[in-house]
């Protein structure tokens, strides 16, 4: 993903803890309410979040989770990290891959095992003709 000209960042940090889940759903909802987007893709964006920043913190280990999100025009990128390693048996799993292709644009899981990311796009309804039509890849 690549940033656009007239875009604005935000950074959040917080410790690697389940009970912080809900400061990334807010953030989300609040960024998706300025810019526009409708309900169904306000809840699309909080329910990928959710479902990614949950993975990043499994374990409740306390390293450092950071989301970055990213507005521009027509969409709301969001990447997250912690650099926490991911556990053996904590592969990305088809649920979640089916819950990101439903509720994202573009979206991808970093498999490596340090550290723990993603990323993932949502376009404006009003823009979803300028969306990819790859719809699951950043590639």
């Amino acid at each position: 993903m690549t940033s656009e000209p007239n875009s604005e960042t935000i950074e959040l940090s917080f410790p690697a803890s389940a009970r912080f889940i809900r400061l990334s759903r807010l953030t989300a909802a609040t960024l998706a309410a300025e810019m526009g987007f409708d309900v169904e893709g306000a809840d699309d964006l909080r329910i990928a979040l959710d479902e990614l920043v949950t993975v990043l913190v499994e374990g409740d280990h306390g390293a450092l989770v950071t989301l970055c999100f990213r507005l521009d025009d027509r969409r709301l990128e969001v990447s997250g990290s912690c650099e926490q390693s991911w556990p053996d048996e904590a592969e990305p799993s088809d649920l979640l891959e089916a819950i990101l292709a439903a509720t994202t644009d573009e979206h991808e899981v970093s498999s490596a095992p340090r550290p723990r990311s993603f990323a993932f796009a949502k376009y404006r309804r009003s823009t979803q003709a300028n969306a990819p039509t790859n719809r699951g890849s950043l590639a």
